[in-house]
């Protein structure tokens, strides 16, 4: 195998380059090039964290991408926001470069609220986009720009999820691709009743040249909790309790939102929707007929939460937004009583049916202490398991065994894990080779970096790998209207990061020479050995005029006021600790 960089593309290649997804969670988004044929697949947003002072998320650098690449088809797997989320994005970026924004192919719910989102207010003039989002078929083939594509139906924890298998013709050779996304191998009886592992036989038995496999719980043993394990516990909590209750899931998990419905109907409760992207996924599941294949109820257990408060509390359940402390949502307001509609009520049972995603453990904790400050019984984790007498919650995504399976099923040539941090992706490799231990066909796996793209050619009757174009990890990054998405690296966090832990300090220099220094989130007086308590303005101002003094440069010197801020920043790192944001200006 040949490594380093590589520059060209041949016609007779097929690579694959992640954008996002691969040792973090979110941002999902890969290019294959099948020949002169790109086909990016997902489109999502990775959502920041606290260090990432004020920014909301990030997504790919797509702009470049836009510019350099010929791209008229996306492909999307299903309805997460770490899958989709960042479309709007891309088409704004595309229609300010005066670029034909590609065509998008995704399941029926995807295409139904990513139409909704080309629709919100927030994105100026896209609507009209909506007419390049078009809806599949799944588990039938169709032929984009001369790759075949079959969209595989698989459970995971919204409606019309899809892996994709991939034929195409590369020069002479043909290639076989298998993309598990995100997924669960569910041999559960459900209402549209089982899904065997047949179901990913795209291929006619043939092996696929490449996997890549979702590895979000392959660190995980044994199977993962069925959606249908959860309905006993569930149904112990409602019969059992007198209290209101609140169930706090992921918004576009319409399944769970069919049975907590169904329950609530079968135990004399009325429900409430509350928060806008739950009932938006409620109301496009209701007109895609998704809940045809669902636990039943009827339409007249839902009302509306004024209706709902004329009723006794053992007769209420509200199923509302906020599972990951999310500032804006329901339960966040509902905990610091600021919800026009609803108040926490002593004893009310606040149920999280969700889990923990990674980077939200503060604000969840944050939101479960404030809920039970004005009164709420709070379960979440082992504590709600312990109340219901099972679990009340079911991941979307497949253990090692159920991955195990799937491999097996499948036996790829090379592997690579996607879809997880750098634990999760090694788990995954670990388990593939030791399940390939037990094939009698060898099993390659790889674990890759984002931005690093990653070449095959043809040889000796099998794909291999030829080499990689080496891409910068720090590549991500974007601005959209008043906000930017970006890694803390990026030379605009850089400033935000400094007044943010270091304060700012202000100094204006009149043509006369006399400074005028103010001092922002920075402590005006600073203990010291030398000198208990000294005046900071003080000494910033005899540093500064020394430093001009010696480096024999003017204050209207070319480059002064940046030599300025230089001198500024050393001096307070040195004597508070601290590296605040340095502005300097020097009056004309």
């Amino acid at each position: 195998m040949a490594e380093g960089r590589v520059t060209e593309h041949a016609k007779d290649q097929f690579s694959w380059k992640p954008l996002g997804g691969l040792n973090e969670v979110g941002m999902n988004c890969m290019l294959m090039r099948f020949g002169e044929t790109v086909l990016p697949v997902d489109c999502g947003v990775l959502f920041a964290d606290s260090n990432n002072f004020g920014i909301e998320a990030v997504f790919p650098d797509f702009k470049t991408l836009l510019e350099t690449e010929k791209i008229e088809n996306w492909l999307i797997t299903h309805a997460h926001e770490d899958h989709i989320g960042a479309i709007p994005h891309l088409m704004m970026i595309a229609k300010k470069l005066g670029v034909k924004p590609p065509k998008f192919w995704a399941p029926p719910f995807a295409k139904a609220l990513i139409c909704e989102k080309l629709n919100d207010g927030r994105y100026a003039g896209i609507s009209t986009y909506e007419n390049l989002i078009n809806a599949v078929e799944l588990d039938k083939d169709i032929e984009i720009q001369g790759v075949k594509v079959r969209f595989i139906e698989v459970r995971h924890s919204t409606v019309d999820c899809s892996s994709l298998a991939f034929t195409a013709k590369i020069g002479d050779q043909t290639i076989r691709v298998f993309h598990s996304a995100d997924l669960k191998i569910d041999f559960n009886e459900f209402e549209d009743g089982v899904r065997s592992l047949e179901i990913f036989n795209a291929f006619g038995g043939a092996r696929p040249d490449l996997m890549f496999l979702d590895s979000t719980n392959a660190d995980r043993e044994g199977q993962s909790v069925s959606e249908r394990e959860i309905i006993e516990p569930l149904k112990h909590l409602f019969s059992t309790s007198k209290q209101r209750i609140f169930v706090t899931l992921f918004s576009s998990n319409v399944y769970r939102m069919a049975t907590l419905i169904h329950l609530a109907e079968r135990n004399g409760r009325k429900v409430a929707i509350a928060g806008r992207s739950m009932q938006t996924a409620f109301r496009l599941a209701q007109q895609l007929g998704s809940f045809d294949k669902m636990p039943k109820f009827s339409s007249s257990t839902l009302v509306a939460p004024e209706v709902l408060a004329t009723l006794p509390d053992d007769k209420q359940l509200v199923l509302c937004s906020g599972s990951q402390g999310e500032f804006r949502s329901v339960l966040s307001k509902v905990s610091q009583e600021s919800h026009p509609e609803f108040v926490i009520h002593q004893g009310d049972i606040v149920l999280f049916s969700s889990k923990v995603i990674p980077g939200n453990e503060k604000a969840i904790s944050k939101l479960v202490n404030n809920l039970m400050k004005i009164g709420a019984r709070v379960l979440w984790s082992k504590r709600a398991v312990d109340a219901a007498g099972g679990p009340i919650h079911a991941s979307g995504h497949g253990r090692r065994a159920e991955l195990r399976s799937l491999l097996n099923f499948l036996k790829p040539k090379i592997l690579f894990p996607v879809h997880g941090q750098r634990f999760q992706l090694e788990a995954c490799a670990e388990m593939a080779r030791e399940a390939a231990l037990e094939w009698d066909v060898p099993l390659e796996v790889h674990i890759q970096e984002n931005n690093d793209e990653v070449l095959f050619h043809f040889h000796e009757g099998s794909w291999v790998i030829s080499g990689r174009n080496l891409g910068d990890p720090y590549e991500n990054k974007f601005l959209r209207m008043d906000r930017f998405y970006t890694p803390s690296r990026d030379s605009f966090l850089a400033p935000r990061k400094r007044a943010a832990l270091g304060g700012c300090i202000s100094v204006m220099i009149e043509s006369s020479g006399v400074m005028n220094i103010k001092l922002l989130g920075v402590y005006p007086e600073y203990l010291s050995d030398e000198r208990p308590f000294s005046n900071l303005s003080e000494e910033i101002e005899n540093v500064l005029r020394a430093a001009m003094k010696k480096s024999k440069i003017s204050f209207h010197s070319e480059g002064a006021a940046a030599f300025l801020e230089e001198e500024v920043v050393r001096y307070v790192r040195r004597s508070v600790g601290t590296r605040p944001l340095a502005i300097v200006q020097i009056a004309g």
